[in-house]
């Protein structure tokens, strides 16, 4: 008797702890199968809810990393209801990149070639701003912006900047976007004083910074 009570209470257990184990290690698909009606039964049902609410997050967090900056993405899931700064001054360095005479290059394409050609050329920004740790701000039609030094401090995010531009160029070059066409790219950066933080209406925001040394940062692109 003393034998099967003791499986009875051990094996529930032993699956308990393989599924914390599971989820410490970022597996957030196990589930407890038994079906009790004591309290074992309880922090099974709180354990399969717990695994199944992490999923959740995790696919949202994912989903909503490919729209916004990973390190915007976490802040805005960690701070609900009050993201991130509504405005602050910080000292950053903005850089701009797009595609000179991409209008007249758009309408001698046909659209898949552009699609390919915009999808490489913000894949090589993406790459080059995350080594430097830049933000990618937005990408605007055929140009991109990118932000050192917020929300992210970084005390070197002129050099990054500078870092991240020469990279760009390096990569570009030795890369075929379209045969036949030579795609050549215009860079603008400045650093400088601006506002950064959390902008827009009640339905929709952004976080971004804006001020002179943006504008400049654009003028120069």
């Amino acid at each position: 008797l003393a034998f099967f009570l003791g499986r009875g209470l051990s094996q529930p257990i032993d699956r308990l702890l393989q599924a914390t184990r599971a989820m410490r290690q970022g597996d957030f698909n196990v589930r407890i199968e038994d079906k009790r009606k004591d309290e074992l039964g309880a922090l099974i049902h709180i354990i399969n809810d717990m695994a199944e609410d992490l999923k959740t997050k995790t696919s949202t967090e994912k989903t909503l990393s490919q729209f916004v900056s990973p390190m915007v993405a976490n802040q805005l899931l960690r701070e609900r209801g009050n993201p991130l700064n509504r405005g602050q001054y910080v000292k950053a360095t903005v850089l701009f990149i797009d595609i000179v005479g991409f209008t007249a290059l758009s309408e001698n394409l046909p659209p898949d070639q552009i699609a390919d050609l915009l999808n490489q050329y913000f894949s090589i920004i993406n790459k080059a701003s995350k080594l430097y740790n830049g933000t990618v701000d937005k990408y605007i039609g055929d140009g991109a912006m990118v932000v050192f030094g917020a929300p992210q401090e970084d005390s070197e995010h002129c050099f990054h900047a500078l870092c991240c531009a020469q990279l760009f160029r390096q990569l570009v070059q030795q890369t075929t976007f379209i045969k036949g066409e030579n795609i050549q790219f215009r860079i603008g950066l400045h650093t400088g004083e601006m506002i950064a933080g959390t902008m827009g209406s009640e339905d929709r925001m952004q976080y971004t910074v804006i001020g002179d040394s943006v504008n400049l940062a654009a003028r120069l692109c």
